[in-house]
């Protein structure tokens, strides 16, 4: 597996025309050893090799790009040299004979320094390149921020519980523990869209030709003063840079600008209204990855680093995505009232009931349900973060709670329990069935249910629908046509570590074409009673067939897929692609485009097992 950015840089044209053009002009310029940093696939280094530097070193230390790089060199017979280390690992003469006068480098993520720009060139100045007049591509970088207003930020950025001094702060790349200090978008088609609170403003200028500068970037505090300019809350700084690959040559990573990078995103987690011609003062720090700031405003400093509100709660870091989940109220609500609706009913009959959780990340449900009398909690394998705040939510919770680890068949012998109730939030935001779902819900059905137990919820539907997207396969393989990459070919080797299925998707800010109406194409039934061994298998593994008819002349591209959750009696949600829900979509990107006409019927093979879908065109 490699990150899907990856396939992004690499058909990113513009980039690589530009990155070619610089090398050419140092060429021009008698610059002739050449050090690339961070390879990946080696495409720099090609260029490097086909303009005509006599010695072409590059280093990459990810073992699965070194092994993609190898073959696109060796497909081009191109004299490059790997070096699979990380540049602050090479040591001269042992992994290359001599320093060199020219360092090409692409390790730049969405805010320019998170990949560890700054000491890498800071080692490359003191122990890889010749001296003070040797060359860096890129020369430098101005990095530019603006205030914004953005509701789908706000709703990721935190979820209170006033009343039990608990909060939830939205981290990224799905860290629980450690808070993460910036996450990404494309700005321009984030779902709501953005306004622009203040005007664009400079942070930190980077000169990557002076080791001097580096060194004396990191750390420094630098004042700006910003002029609201349309009244607003500030959810946000988002990050953009100018990088200069030299005196003529510079790539852009504005939200309009449309290049591979998106922009960088500091979440406000305070976030407060301002008047169009108030002042915001904003102290940006420079760390060696990152960048940190304070909002200074009517006398108050605002750490954008934590919640300062919450200085008297616990505070809990976890993925955005669940705190999303938890400012979903219509979603919230239904869920409640169908949980107590049926833990009341249940109540009638008998006082503690046992209640099983499918539950793994941090939710609020179970702590609804332990406000509403003394049943016992059951969960598999939950995360330290839910057990954590339940038990902060309600300190007498311990002796209530019974966790189950896997292989559950073992511990659910053990307990001799029977669920009056199972309960699960069963699509992940990313819009994935949740893992080990379907083997829990079927040990649990077998061993430790009766014609009682209900399930909330209790039928899961899955629709689909198929589309034509050229961004979708942009930003999940390299183009086939070797004119992105200028005529080499990089696709054959880099495609090998595409995947089929692609979570996470904001598909209405995609432009994509609906070739076929919505068609239902299975369900998982919660509440059937598994009577036989085939039962029981046929809830972990299915095939069915759906006919579909073309609405256009067009070439299909992926099938998208969401879930009609049947929660109780009438109750359900649905989780197609909507501005109002916090769900993402998933897809199954088909391998290649096919070529369809308007009426033309096509028969659709889809398969589940256990949680996975995959769609085959038959």
């Amino acid at each position: 597996m490699i990150d899907r950015w990856h396939f992004r840089m690499i058909n990113d044209k513009k980039r690589n025309l530009a990155y070619f053009l610089a090398l050419q002009k140092a060429f021009n310029q008698n610059y002739v050893n050449l050090l690339d940093i961070g390879s990946g696939t080696g495409l720099l280094s090609l260029f490097a090799a086909k303009i005509g530097y006599g010695n072409v070193y590059t280093c990459e230390c990810c073992e699965v790009m070194c092994d993609i790089q190898k073959q696109v060199i060796q497909s081009h017979n191109a004299l490059c040299h790997l070096v699979e280390l990380s540049s602050t690992d090479i040591s001269i003469p042992k992994h290359i004979p001599q320093r060199v006068n020219l360092v090409v480098t692409e390790i730049f993520d969405c805010s320019l320094i998170g990949e560890g720009c700054l000491p890498t060139l800071i080692h490359a100045h003191e122990n890889l390149i010749i001296n003070e007049n040797s060359k860096v591509i890129p020369q430098s970088a101005d990095v530019f921020g603006v205030c914004i207003e953005c509701e789908e930020l706000r709703k990721h950025a935190k979820y209170s519980l006033d009343d039990h001094k608990i909060v939830f702060i939205g981290s990224h790349d799905n860290m629980e523990e450690d808070q993460q200090y910036y996450s990404s978008e494309y700005m321009s088609t984030i779902k709501g869209g953005y306004k622009e609170i203040t005007k664009s403003f400079k942070i930190q200028n980077f000169d990557f030709d002076n080791k001097q500068n580096l060194l004396e970037a990191v750390g420094t505090n630098v004042p700006i003063n910003v002029t609201v300019k349309q009244s607003g809350r500030i959810d946000a700084i988002i990050i953009y840079f100018h990088l200069k690959l030299d005196d003529s040559i510079t790539i852009k990573t504005h939200p309009e600008s449309k290049t591979c990078w998106e922009q960088a995103i500091y979440t406000n987690y305070d976030s407060k209204s301002y008047e169009m011609g108030d002042v915001v003062n904003i102290e940006s720090t420079c760390h060696e990855d990152h960048f940190s700031f304070k909002l200074h405003s009517a006398g108050v400093c605002n750490d954008m680093t934590a919640s300062n509100e919450y200085v008297d709660f616990t505070i809990f870091n976890i993925n955005r995505q669940i705190v999303a989940r938890m400012n979903d109220a219509m979603y919230l609500n239904e869920y409640c009232q169908c949980m107590l609706q049926e833990i009341s009913k249940k109540k009638m009959q008998k006082e503690v009931l046992s209640i099983c959780f499918l539950q793994t990340d941090v939710s609020l449900l179970p702590a609804i349900v332990a406000d509403n009398g003394s049943d016992k909690l059951y969960f598999i394998e939950p995360s330290a973060v839910l057990l954590k705040f339940l038990l902060k939510y309600q300190a007498n919770l311990a002796h209530r709670i019974t966790v189950l680890q896997r292989p559950i068949v073992e511990a659910l012998s053990e307990c001799s329990v029977t669920f009056d109730l199972v309960i699960g939030e069963l699509i992940n935001p990313n819009g994935l069935l949740s893992d080990h779902m379907v083997e829990d819900l079927t040990v649990i059905k077998c061993l430790c249910c009766n014609e009682n137990t209900v399930f909330i919820p209790q039928q899961i539907e899955i629709h689909a629908m198929l589309i034509s997207c050229d961004e979708l396969r942009y930003e999940n393989e390299v183009c086939d046509n070797s004119d992105v990459t200028l005529g080499f070919n990089v696709a054959s080797f880099i495609n090998e570590y595409k995947v089929s299925t692609v979570t996470d998707i904001n598909i209405l800010n995609k432009k994509y074409d609906i070739l076929t109406k919505p068609f239902a194409c299975g369900t998982l039934d919660l509440m059937k009673i598994l009577h036989t061994d085939k039962d029981a298998d046929e809830l972990n593994l299915w095939e069915e067939n759906v006919d579909v008819t073309i609405l256009e002349n067009n070439k299909v591209t992926a099938v998208i897929y969401w879930y009609h959750i049947h929660l109780y009696d009438e109750q359900q949600i649905n989780t197609a692609p909507s501005e109002k829900s916090h769900w993402k979509t998933s897809s199954c990107l088909f391998s290649t485009d096919i070529d369809v006409v308007v009426d033309q019927m096509l028969q659709i093979k889809v398969t589940r097992n256990k949680n996975n879908l995959h769609f085959q065109v038959t």
